[in-house]
């Protein structure tokens, strides 16, 4: 680790520790081990946003790819890059040239990933950054005119979630509608709705929040911030 790295470790621990419950910024989990684990995570029966999305590139890659007309695709988060190859099958379709910027914070993984792919794509130009991408790019996009942001919600009460704590609530209560109780304890003593989330995703890309860029927006109804003083 860089004596950088080494600060930003010890500043998040400094303050996520002290809190109540302890918490620390996942991007510390996506050390090489981390990454690997993570993959393997994405690939069981119970991780379904890969297949999801994995399905939607298989049809849309070319579509995307007519539309769009890129030269360059920055990839947030790269990791094993796995269903990047969809789109850059497609971007590359013909010989056509392109510039690949996978970015990511874990660099054994990210560059492992990136020079198989340099290797597959002979015309494809590979150049990995190893970055937290909101605190990176956050500033520099605007000069581009783009930016930078994130939304990290916390328990949100999505088909998936109800259909999971319904089980838990069955089994503790004997009643499945009683499921809203096992959030209790939190701040807020509910979860979120999608469509809080969603207009927290609206705002941010519409003209309103034109100055925020660089930040991920915590929807955890204070969860995150809670400390026991």
């Amino acid at each position: 680790m860089t004596a950088v790295t080494d600060s930003r470790i010890a500043e998040d621990v400094r303050k996520g520790l002290w809190q109540d419950p302890p918490t620390l910024p996942a991007r510390w989990f996506y050390d090489e081990r981390g990454s690997r684990l993570f993959d393997e995570i994405t690939r069981l029966p119970e991780y379904y946003p890969t297949r999801r999305e994995t399905e939607i590139l298989q049809q849309r890659s070319g579509e995307i790819a007519e539309l769009t007309d890129v030269t360059t695709l920055l990839e947030l988060g790269s990791g094993m890059s796995t269903k990047t190859r969809l789109l850059l099958d497609a971007l590359t379709a013909g010989g056509r040239s392109l510039l690949f910027v996978p970015l990511d914070v874990s660099a054994e993984v990210m560059t492992e990933a990136a020079d198989r792919i340099a290797s597959q794509y002979p015309t494809l130009t590979v150049e990995p950054m190893v970055a937290d991408f909101t605190e990176s790019l956050g500033s520099r996009s605007l000069r581009d005119g783009i930016r930078i942001v994130g939304v990290s919600p916390g328990p949100t009460a999505t088909d998936r979630l109800v259909g999971l704590v319904e089980k838990r609530a069955q089994e503790k209560f004997g009643d499945a509608a009683r499921w809203p109780e096992l959030f209790s304890g939190i701040p807020g003593g509910r979860v979120g709705k999608p469509e809080e989330i969603a207009a927290m995703v609206a705002f941010l890309a519409s003209p309103l929040s034109d100055y925020t860029s660089g930040v991920v927006i915590t929807l955890d109804a204070g969860v995150s911030s809670r400390s026991g003083t």
